[in-house]
């Protein structure tokens, strides 16, 4: 067929390094691509779609849960309807959110509704090495991440002792048949490998190959794979999102704040105007990163906002530790399979 969409899944707990491998890759590029990135987040709003660079690539971002989860798999599926029908890249890079169970990504895509236009490349899992041990024994996703990958890479190995990085070599070798590893820092691995991907670009595709179907057709077989009792229901972890507004105050009490949470908080980042300077925030597993930015139009539309994800059992206790200080408003709840709530 000559009109194929080459897949790479990028997956990974929360924090282990993905929108900087995404940053990294779609660098390295080739012009001659058409290139797609589909960014799935957990929160209500996209913080990492905002931190991609959009250089040659166009983007679709699907937030307020998982793509392999009932409650936004339909927009997952519609999404690939629009690609297979209109946009029809070469290249479709897919992002998933950090507590995602991937295992469903081969049969979504295999779907007859898309008439074999998507081949899977490689499905890569970014692994934090200075975290894994806590987040591997606490989230069951670290573990299916794992067995629905192909390829890893052990990020951050500038943060962690060699004993913490054969272990989780160990772990890999015991739950993947022979596993392609790349042990790493700040994300950089090679990327010759893009160059194989084939490009359309100047050639004749037939016609009936990408046979438009029609609304109905598109909504029967929509409705069939979402009533497929075999698929993911439900992420593998119970989490939830919180969506709150910096009032202000220090970088000092930020750090203060979260290093004093109850257990349970996973992940909080945000774009945050603080004491003069625009900084990201970034926090996983108790490591603490703010890094000045410029904001662009699109990261200043979500200032002084930051998204928290965490166990569901441990709301109540981390919500009111966040409102504590009174440094942060809440402004909603997202919990899977569950309906969006202003608090």
């Amino acid at each position: 067929m000559g009109n194929q969409t080459h897949v790479y899944l990028l997956t990974g707990f929360l924090g282990s390094g993905k929108t900087t491998l995404l940053n990294r890759m779609t660098r390295e590029l080739p012009t001659r691509l058409k290139t797609l990135v589909l960014m799935n987040e957990f929160g209500e709003i996209c913080v990492d779609g905002a931190l991609v660079e959009k250089r040659n690539l166009t983007m679709i971002e699907i937030s307020r849960g998982s793509i392999f989860c009932a409650c936004v798999k339909s927009d997952f599926l519609k999404a690939l309807v629009e690609i297979h029908q209109d946009i029809q890249p070469d290249l479709l890079i897919i992002e998933s959110t950090g507590i995602a169970n991937p295992k469903d990504l081969l049969r979504n895509l295999a779907l007859p509704l898309f008439t074999d236009r998507f081949v899977v490349r490689e499905r890569i899992c970014v692994l934090d090495a200075a975290n894994f041990t806590a987040v591997y024994q606490a989230f069951q996703s670290v573990a299916d991440q794992i067995a629905a990958s192909s390829l890893f890479v052990i990020n951050k190995t500038d943060l962690a002792a060699p004993e913490e990085i054969k272990r989780i070599e160990e772990i890999l070798a015991g739950l993947v048949a022979e596993p392609v590893i790349l042990k790493t820092s700040h994300a950089r691995i090679p990327f010759d490998w893009l160059g194989d991907v084939p490009s359309k670009a100047g050639k004749t595709v037939d016609p009936g190959e990408v046979a438009p179907h029609s609304a109905e057709a598109i909504e029967e077989a929509l409705d069939a794979a979402l009533r497929d009792p075999d698929a993911q229901d439900a992420p593998s972890d119970a989490m939830v999102s919180f969506l709150m507004t910096w009032q202000g105050g220090s970088a000092d009490k930020l750090r203060q704040l979260l290093a004093a949470a109850p257990a349970g908080l996973a992940r909080a980042k945000g774009f945050l105007n603080l004491e003069g300077q625009t900084m990201l925030l970034n926090w996983s597993i108790n490591q603490f990163q703010l890094e000045e930015i410029a904001f662009s139009a699109e990261q200043a539309a979500l200032g002084d906002k930051i998204v928290f994800i965490l166990r569901r059992e441990g709301e109540a206790a981390i919500m009111a530790h966040l409102k504590s200080g009174g440094y942060l408003t809440p402004l909603s709840v997202q919990r899977p399979m569950g309906i969006m709530a202003s608090i």
